[in-house]
């Protein structure tokens, strides 16, 4: 499956942050909280991602937000990208020491070092 490089130019990593963190929510200001930014940030990112959409994607419901059915159907896929992400960026980052080229210098009293080290 080829990549459609035009539909993605228009959202960013953060969109999609502030995508999941809204619907995990439903309130734009612990989505806010959630993602260390403004509410004005936050409200300024669901409009961005209506227009995106073509969609309210939440919607005001008593005192918070209901996801739409777009939503939620945008929902699921966005959550397993975001996951994948985060699992293939944490793949890379993992130590082996075995591996390692870097240099280490601990510190430790004599009497330590001693019992420690062989």
């Amino acid at each position: 499956m080829s990549i459609n490089h035009n539909n993605l130019r228009r959202l960013d990593l953060n969109l999609l942050l502030a995508f999941d963190a809204l619907m995990r929510t439903c309130s734009v200001s612990l989505a806010a909280d959630r993602l260390s930014v403004g509410q004005p940030a936050m409200s300024h990112s669901l409009r961005r991602l209506r227009e995106v959409f073509g969609d309210d994607l939440l919607q005001r419901e008593g005192g918070g937000l209901r996801p739409t059915d777009t939503g939620l159907a945008l929902w699921a896929p966005v959550r397993g990208a975001l996951e994948g992400l985060e699992t293939g960026l944490d793949m890379a980052r993992r130590f082996d020491p075995a591996e390692a080229e870097r240099g280490f210098r601990l510190s430790m009293p004599d009497y330590l070092a001693a019992r420690v080290m062989p």
